[in-house]
């Protein structure tokens, strides 16, 4: 005999109690769409249901039904024309969530806008969904990002997006240098690169941030106007000059206590000690063999090679067949991630991240705070572990390399062995708190291990929309 469905539980009993079921329908689909959308419900081959999204914002709509079993929800525009079509099976009471059955590509970067704005992007969309973008021209062309994670604020919703593989080559390849600096030998001014500062003031984050930020880079051969030391060779602090300005550089030393950058006033008087890290402004670049006239209207500087350091002297006579260097306010390629994202089909939708990294050294507690439109993963946001996890076998985390530190974010759902693992050998935003001169990176096998900050390695861009 066949089941007569059109019976209605009202109550159950147990233990000779009848206890009364709640009133209403016990299934409930939801599923949302851009402004003046209507939606249809169907079962059995009939509508059952008709409703329109709000004509100004869009938005979720909601059919309460009664009977177990496939329903279909068909998408329309205002001209009747389908956009989509999708089915669900409701068995259990509850709410069921129909995503759109279109594509996250099959939208626009203005509709993906609106969605967020109404709040219901993780309503039509889900974490993982990707897209490939196109714009000639922009370094960001033809790369594949997926949704890493959806964030409600008062309403409205913000969407992650990460690069599902690492740049490679060697213009996005990067190598996150901080110098260390002392006055004991020419090679300790130069060669001692370290990850003090961490990725706030990394050569990493210099690549990746917004245009016009201040950038630092390793001192190099910098004397006080008043030396009297044993080095014979580099730049007194009163000679810094941009080659571009003509301005006065600005040398900094930085604390590792107090992950902060202090100016030195000049003239510098005396020698710094071999615990300072001092970074200048900008960096040194070949501008090659120059003419005399060239030379005389700028301010330029030779390189010379002292105990396996490179150390720049202003240069003060022309000689013809040399090679000079010119100081340069800002990075090469400073910004070139960020810069991509600005000049995008997208950039006024843009959302800058509010990031945690680690001061770096070999400190273990302290995380700086910094915002960026561009941004590399934390290892915990990868992982969900750090250096004080105790992992399921009982050992330290540490014994899979994971010297991150607590504080630099929270695991993002969107990541499983699959997508940590995606890529090969790309830096993360985590100085690695066991030695002074690391950065932790993710291997091809999801791995977690610690490079040094001269070795280079890709990233995995990420950004923000609204």
């Amino acid at each position: 005999m066949a089941l007569d469905t059109t019976k209605k539980v009202t109550k159950i009993s147990y233990n000779g109690v009848e206890f009364p079921l709640p009133e209403g329908s016990p299934y409930k689909i939801t599923t949302a769409e851009l402004p003046n959308t209507t939606i249809e419900l169907s079962f059995g081959g009939s509508v059952v249901s008709t409703k329109t999204t709000d004509a100004t914002t869009g938005g979720k709509v909601s059919f309460n039904v009664n009977d177990s079993g496939t329903y279909t929800i068909r998408a329309l525009d205002s001209n009747n024309t389908e956009l989509w079509t999708n089915t669900v099976t409701v068995s259990d009471n509850g709410e069921y969530i129909v995503k759109s059955g279109k594509a996250l590509s099959s939208y626009t970067f203005a509709e993906w806008h609106t969605i967020l704005q109404g709040g219901y992007f993780s309503i039509m969309f889900s974490l993982k969904d990707s897209f490939t973008y196109s714009q000639s021209g922009n370094i960001l062309h033809n790369h594949k990002f997926f949704v890493e994670k959806i964030t409600q604020v008062g309403g409205k919703e913000i969407v992650d997006f990460r690069m599902a593989n690492k740049y490679s080559g060697g213009n996005y390849n990067i190598f996150p240098y901080i110098a260390w600096v002392t006055s004991s030998s020419a090679s300790s001014w130069t060669s001692n690169y370290r990850s003090f500062g961490g990725y706030k003031y990394s050569a990493m984050r210099q690549r990746m941030m917004e245009i016009g930020e201040d950038v630092y880079s390793q001192a190099t051969g910098i004397l006080p106007d008043d030396y009297s030391g044993t080095l014979t060779t580099g730049i007194k602090f009163s000679d810094l000059k941009y080659t571009d300005t003509g301005l006065a550089c600005s040398i900094y030393s930085y604390s590792s206590s107090a992950d902060t950058l202090t100016l030195l006033n000049a003239p510098l008087t005396a020698a710094p000690s071999n615990t300072a890290i001092m970074l200048i402004k900008g960096y040194f670049k070949s501008v090659g063999q120059i003419d005399e006239t060239t030379f005389n209207a700028g301010v330029y500087y030779t390189a010379t090679t002292v105990s396996s350091a490179t150390i720049y002297t202003k240069a003060t006579t022309y000689t013809s067949g040399t090679t000079y260097y010119g100081l340069y306010e800002k990075l090469q390629e400073d910004g070139i991630f960020a810069g991509a994202l600005k000049t995008s089909n997208f950039a006024s939708y843009l959302v800058k991240f509010s990031d945690s990294a680690s001061a770096g050294g070999t400190q273990t507690s302290m995380v700086s705070s910094f915002s960026d439109y561009a941004d590399i993963p934390a290892v915990e946001e990868i992982t969900g572990v750090n250096r004080n996890t105790t992992l399921m076998s009982g050992v330290s985390a540490q014994n899979i390399g994971a010297y991150n530190l607590a504080g630099e974010g929270t695991k993002k759902p969107s990541y499983d062995f699959s997508v940590q693992a995606t890529g090969s050998d790309y830096w993360t935003r985590s100085a690695a708190s066991n030695y002074n001169y690391t950065f932790c990176l993710i291997a091809n096998s999801g791995g977690i291990y610690s490079y040094g900050v001269i070795t280079t390695y890709g990233v995995r861009l990420g950004f923000r929309l609204q």
